[in-house]
């Protein structure tokens, strides 16, 4: 027999609803509201970071559950207020009991929490570790793994000019992301103005640090026509264009059609300033 579907209500001031069964249906939908005892996640943290580590950190099974609702498996889960760690503990947890491969990216400005504090968390939740309060138990690891980074100066400052400190080696690293979209194949060091090649892009970058906003030819942060000649060729070959990064350029619109040449003045047609 049909179990019936319509919900009429005991009297005819009740709206109808459709009726779903539970033997119908694998979930059922996330509650707005909900208690879980704070101290749990404060415990959690302080088993791993000793006692009174950080105070108020979320839950990580909490975090969990909001997770399996609202993201997917393979997704990237970005918290800009990293904290203690635990949108970074929970990821793990969740991919070591099977639910997917997902990844995340944490952002702490304090370089104490960070280190000390998130990136430790991490690094003994993956490990496995024994508690630094009762009832000191082994807990196992969560495996997985993470990559530790720290900012680097400010490529451009407040006016879009790029900042004198900059070196050549990190302007050419943002020039070639911001170009191909892509991590800059091997670490620039200024002695070539050859970045690397993707696709049908090769990029290159004439800079030269100290003399921002001040294109010299002599300085070697233009690019003439000698400069052209002198390109050094992608060692596998190109079919395609070279893209070139520089503050100045002393060839003619149809040369650089040409040549397979796009110019592309700094800092001014970077991208992400």
């Amino acid at each position: 027999m049909t179990p019936p579907r319509i919900h009429f209500g005991k009297t005819h001031k009740t709206i109808p609803c459709r009726k779903s069964y539970l033997f119908e249906i694998n979930e059922e939908p996330l509650q707005s509201v909900f208690y879980k005892d704070g101290r749990a996640a404060t415990l959690q943290v302080e088993g791993l970071l000793g006692p009174g580590a950080f105070q108020f950190p979320k839950d990580v099974d909490v975090l969990v559950e909001l997770f399996s609702v609202l993201t997917n498996d393979g997704d990237i889960i970005l918290d800009s207020f990293a904290g203690s760690g635990s949108t970074g503990h929970a990821v793990l947890k969740m991919n070591s009991i099977g639910q997917g491969k997902r990844k995340f990216i944490l952002i702490e400005m304090d370089d104490n929490t960070a280190s000390k504090k998130a990136a430790l968390r991490l690094s003994r939740a993956i490990a496995g570790y024994k508690e630094l309060v009762k009832p000191f138990r082994d807990i196992e690891g969560l495996g997985g793994g993470f990559r530790y980074c720290q900012l680097g100066v400010p490529l451009f400052n407040e006016l879009g000019d790029i900042n004198r400190s900059v070196s050549f080696s990190d302007l050419a690293a943002h020039v070639f992301f911001s170009e191909t979209g892509v991590p800059i194949p091997a670490r620039a060091g200024g002695s070539t103005p050859y970045l690397g090649k993707h696709g049908d892009k090769a990029v290159y970058l004439f800079f030269k640090t100290g003399l921002e906003g001040m294109p010299r030819e002599a300085a070697g942060n233009v690019l003439t026509p000698d400069a052209l000649v002198a390109l050094p060729v992608p060692p596998d070959g190109l079919e395609g264009v070279r893209v070139v990064y520089a503050e100045g350029c002393t060839i003619s619109t149809d040369r650089l059609k040409a040549e397979s040449i796009v110019f592309k003045q700094v800092p001014y047609q970077i991208a992400g300033i």
